[in-house]
């Protein structure tokens, strides 16, 4: 079954994300060790990054995983319902993840809030630290332009990278526009819950 390209199609980009996965974990294990040791220096500096990291990648893990599951039974076909292929048991033991530790919305929202102080605090001597290092050259990727002419330069990382980077700024401070225009907290929930997300895929990609 997997020979045919509709069923490549649709796994081998669960393959590509299993990796990616199994990378930023251990990642996440080096900035774990990181902070405990800045803790017992007493430098709470990259805290609160350290805090919207683990919780944006826990609901982006167990979502992607909970769906690729899913996604994968289907690519069984009828077999997929089997108690042979491991699918039944997998979904029953990672979908409940999705609310282990947090509901991943509100998770979602804590890693958007973190990008808003973030934003809020540029410009004045508070450079950011971490995964949002990036947002220290705001101007400059506010006023970028893409620099790829062909599609072989999509192969270079940097360019890759350099392009989330001036999309995620630029929806961050969008977004804290838009946010300046609320009163009521609960309904600039909807705007910022996808700015949680875009930070995750841009983790990803560097």
């Amino acid at each position: 079954v997997i020979d045919y390209k509709t069923q490549q199609n649709r796994l081998f980009p669960l393959l590509a994300s299993a990796y990616a996965f199994r990378f930023v974990g251990e990642w996440l294990k080096w900035l774990y060790t990181d902070v405990t040791q800045r803790l017992q220096a007493n430098d709470f500096s990259t805290l609160p990054e350290a805090h919207a990291c683990t919780a944006g990648l826990k609901s982006l893990t167990t979502t992607a995983t909970a769906d690729g599951i899913e996604e994968c039974r289907k690519l069984c076909g009828g077999h997929g319902y089997l108690c042979s292929s491991g699918l039944p048991e997998l979904f029953a033991v990672y979908v409940p993840a999705c609310t282990y530790e947090g509901d991943n919305i509100v998770l979602l929202l804590q890693v958007a809030r973190f990008l808003m102080k973030t934003v809020s605090q540029l410009g004045y001597g508070n450079m950011p630290v971490g995964t949002t290092t990036y947002m220290g050259r705001a101007e400059q990727l506010m006023q970028c332009h893409c620099g790829v002419q062909k599609a072989e330069d999509w192969l270079n990382p940097s360019a890759i990278l350099e392009a989330f980077e001036a999309r995620a700024i630029r929806m961050s401070v969008a977004c804290a526009q838009n946010l300046s225009k609320f009163t009521n907290q609960e309904e600039g929930n909807l705007f910022i819950l996808d700015i949680g997300s875009l930070k995750l895929f841009r983790l990803r990609v560097s």
